[in-house]
């Protein structure tokens, strides 16, 4: 198991690994879902390559909840500055308009400090 600890500012062990947690959300209207989750399924064709060259990735999930019409993408990074590289990563900004039109509406982008895993 990989233990976390908040910014290396709060760790009290030195052994403790500092990740971070980013979250993309995004809600569609269930009379939307097929549109929504084949664009979501789709977009691993054009995401993976591009996600396995980025320094710093540890995981990366995409998943739905169908009955909420919710979609959240969480990606785990060792580092702050790895994971704001997400934010410039043309494949990805590539996708945005990909799903609006699949309906999906986007919250904003959140970039957690992990406090333990």
């Amino acid at each position: 198991m990989l233990i976390a600890t908040a910014h290396p500012a709060h760790q009290q062990e030195s052994s403790l690994t500092f990740m971070i947690v980013r979250i993309s959300k995004g809600t569609f209207p269930l009379d939307r879902l097929i549109d929504a989750e084949t664009a979501l399924a789709a977009s691993e064709a054009d995401l993976r390559q591009a996600l396995e060259r980025l320094d710093g990735l540890i995981h990366y999930y995409v998943a739905i909840d169908r009955s909420a019409g919710q979609l959240t993408n969480v990606s785990v990074w060792d580092s702050f500055e790895h994971a704001i590289v997400m934010s410039q990563l043309a494949e990805m900004l590539d996708q945005r308009p990909v799903l609006e039109a699949a309906g999906v509406t986007f919250e904003q982008i959140t970039n957690h400090d992990a406090l333990w895993s």
